[in-house]
C-alpha cells in the first residue's frame, strides 16, 4: 500500500494534471457512503488545504435498500458536517425507479444519480464534479460494456476528466483511476475510516458483480498482466474514439449548405453511429446502441428511447424530440400468463381479467359484456398479454383472413389514443386470439369440436383509467 501523503499527494497530482482541477475552485464530492467515495472525501479533506479547494459533498438516496439507504444517507450527513462542509442531499423514492419504462433498474438509478449531480452541482455552484471511481472499476465496466456489445468509445472505458451523460459543460472528475481496490481498503482500514457496505453488491445476478466476483479472478489467474494490458487496450480505444468524435463534431458543425458537405448517407457508419451518440445527451436521451442503430438505419422512423421519449432521425443526420401531439407512443410491456386449470386472476394494462376452464356442454348463447368463451385446447401452453403493436395482424370471427389490427381499429373508430391502451392476447406460437373490445379470434371460437372451453373475462380499473 502506498503511505499516507503518497496517496494524498498522487490524488492531488491527478486531480490538477489529469482532472483540470484549479486552484481555489468549488469542487463537489459525490459521495454514497461507501469505502471508495468515503476515502475519497477523507483524501481531498487532506489535501484540500494546500489547494484552496472548496469542497461540498453531494448525496442521493435511492430509497432501494430500506433502512440501510437512510443509514448510507445519515452516515454522509454526518461525515461532512463533522469535515465543516455542505451536503446536498435528496431522495429517490424505489417504486420510481422500478416503474421507470423499459429501461433496467440499474440504468433507471445511474440515471437519476447523473441527473441528481447536476442539480447539485448547480446548486453548489460548480462544474465540477468529484467521483470515486478507480482502476478495478475501470476493468469490470470493460468487460461489462464487452458482454453488451458496446463500440470503442465504450471500451474507451471513463476518463480522467469526463463529461457528465446529460450535460457535458458539467466536468465529472475521477483522481482514483489508476488506484486499486485494495489500496483504498488498505488505507480505510488504517485512517479506521466508518464506512456501509452494500450488500447488492455481492448478488451475482447482476452483471457487474458477477464480472467481478467471477469472472475477472479466472482471467487474473490465467493472465495476471491482465491489470497492466486493459489501460493499454483502453488508452488505444480511447484515441480512436476521440479522433471519431473530432471528425463527427467537424461535419456537424461545417459551414455552408448540406449540398456542399459529405451527405450523412455517404458517412462511414462508425462516423454516423458518433454524430448521432454526440447527439442524443442534449435530448435527454441515453445514447444506447440499439436506438442509435434503430436512428441510423431508419430515417424518417419515430423511435422510442428509455423513458418513452420520442425520437426521430432525419436523412440529414439531425435527431429531434417528437413532439407529444404527434407520438404514437408503442410499449413493449407484456405478461405470460400460464392458464392453470384451477383458472386464476391477474391486473395488466389496467385491465383486471380473470379465467376459468370448463368441460362438457358448451356454453350457448351471447356472452354479457367483458366475458368470452374460447376453445382451450387451442390455447394450450399459456398465452401471452401485452398492448397493441404496429404491424399486428388479427382475424376476428366471422373473417377468411387475417387483417391489420390498426384497419380494424379505423373502421371501429377507436381513437388513435385508446389504440395504444388496448390489450391483446396472443398464443405460444405467437397468433392473437383476443384483442380487448373487439370480436374473438376465428380460429379460437367454440365449435361442436370443442372438448375443454376457457371462460374468459376482463373489467376496466378504474384507479388505472
Amino acid at each position: 500500500m502506498k503511505a499516507k501523503s503518497q496517496l494524498i499527494e498522487m490524488v492531488e497530482k491527478r486531480l490538477r494534471e489529469n482532472c483540470g482541477a484549479l486552484p481555489g475552485e468549488r469542487l463537489l464530492v459525490a459521495v454514497s457512503g461507501g469505502v471508495d467515495s468515503m476515502v475519497l472525501l477523507h483524501l481531498l479533506a487532506q489535501g484540500a488545504q494546500h489547494h484552496a479547494w472548496v469542497l461540498g459533498v453531494a448525496h442521493l438516496n435511492h430509497g432501494l435498500r430500506g433502512r440501510a439507504s437512510d443509514a448510507d444517507e445519515r452516515l454522509v450527513r454526518r461525515t461532512a458536517a463533522a469535515l465543516g462542509l455542505e451536503c446536498i442531499c435528496e431522495r429517490v423514492k424505489a417504486g420510481q425507479l422500478r416503474q421507470a419504462g423499459s429501461i433496467s433498474l440499474e440504468m433507471a438509478a445511474r440515471e437519476a444519480r447523473h441527473r441528481f449531480l447536476l442539480r447539485a452541482a448547480s446548486q453548489f455552484k460548480t462544474t465540477k464534479v468529484v467521483l470515486a471511481h478507480h482502476a478495478d472499476d475501470q476493468a469490470e465496466l470493460f468487460f461489462v460494456r464487452l458482454l453488451r456489445g458496446s463500440g470503442s468509445d465504450g471500451l474507451a472505458g471513463m476518463e480522467w476528466n469526463g463529461g457528465s451523460p446529460f450535460d457535458a459543460r458539467v466536468r465529472l472528475l475521477r483522481p482514483l483511476l489508476e488506484c486499486s481496490k485494495s489500496e483504498i481498503q488498505a488505507y480505510a482500514q488504517a485512517e479506521q475510516l466508518q464506512h456501509r457496505e452494500d450488500e447488492s453488491n455481492q448478488d451475482l445476478d447482476m452483471e457487474r458483480n458477477w464480472v467481478r466476483h467471477e469472472l475477472l479472478p479466472i482471467m487474473l489467474a490465467r493472465r495476471p498482466a491482465l491489470p497492466a494490458i486493459l489501460p493499454r487496450i483502453m488508452e488505444t480505444l480511447r484515441a480512436e474514439s476521440d479522433f471519431l468524435e473530432f471528425l463527427a463534431r467537424a461535419w456537424m458543425t461545417e459551414a455552408g449548405p448540406s449540398s456542399v458537405r459529405q451527405p450523412f448517407s455517404a458517412l462511414h457508419p462508425a462516423l454516423q453511429r458518433t454524430c448521432l451518440r454526440l447527439q442524443l445527451p442534449a435530448l435527454n436521451v441515453f445514447p444506447e446502441f440499439d436506438l442509435i442503430e434503430k436512428l441510423r438505419t431508419k430515417p424518417g422512423k419515430m423511435m422510442i428511447a428509455p423513458g418513452n421519449i420520442a425520437v426521430v432521425c432525419s436523412a440529414d443526420g439531425r435527431v429531434t424530440v417528437v413532439p407529444k401531439t404527434h407520438q404514437e407512443l408503442f410499449t413493449d410491456a407484456q405478461q405470460f400468463v400460464p392458464l392453470t386449470r384451477k383458472g386464476g386472476r391477474i391486473e395488466f394494462g389496467g385491465l383486471q381479467l380473470q379465467w376459468k376452464p370448463g368441460k362438457g356442454t358448451v356454453p350457448v348463447g351471447k356472452p354479457p359484456t367483458g366475458t368470452e368463451y374460447f376453445d382451450a385446447e387451442k390455447l394450450e401452453g399459456g398465452i401471452m398479454l401485452r398492448y397493441w403493436r404496429a404491424g399486428d395482424r388479427f382475424q376476428p370471427i366471422g373473417m377468411s383472413h387475417p387483417v391489420k389490427l390498426q384497419d380494424l381499429f379505423t373502421n371501429e373508430k377507436v381513437p388513435r389514443a385508446a389504440r395504444h391502451q388496448r390489450v391483446v392476447g396472443m398464443t405460444a406460437p405467437g397468433e392473437i386470439f383476443w384483442v380487448e373490445g373487439l370480436r374473438i379470434g376465428e380460429r379460437f371460437k367454440l365449435d361442436k369440436e370443442t372438448r375443454l372451453w376457457l371462460k374468459w373475462g376482463w373489467q376496466r380499473i378504474a384507479s388505472a383509467g
